[in-house]
């Protein structure tokens, strides 16, 4: 759904996540990308920068690790699985008028 993160290589041998700022050795940058704190940081950056599918959403003042969609009014968790499932499910296609 969002794809791999990218990186800028720093002055001392390291790399940095462009998207969530985090600062990691080349030797865990693969390990990094396929980590919860990584997808979720991805998640984070889609939302703040608008960018869909993750545009239908905003985050849920209440509870950082959940967020709400501006269509249905729903909360869901912050996992691309749970976006994915809540995009494709009935209420959500419903609402828009698919």
């Amino acid at each position: 759904m969002l794809g791999s993160p990218t990186f800028d290589q720093l002055e001392n041998g390291r790399f940095r996540c462009k998207e969530t700022g985090h600062q990691l050795p080349g030797a865990a940058i693969e390990e990094y990308s396929n980590g919860k704190g990584c997808r979720v940081g991805l998640i984070d950056f889609a939302v703040k920068m608008n960018k869909p599918p993750p545009n239908m959403f905003k985050q849920d003042p209440s509870c950082r690790s959940k967020l709400i969609c501006k269509l249905t009014g729903d909360t869901i968790n912050k996992f691309e699985e749970h976006i994915w499932k809540h995009i494709n499910g009935k209420h959500f296609l419903k609402k828009l008028g698919v």
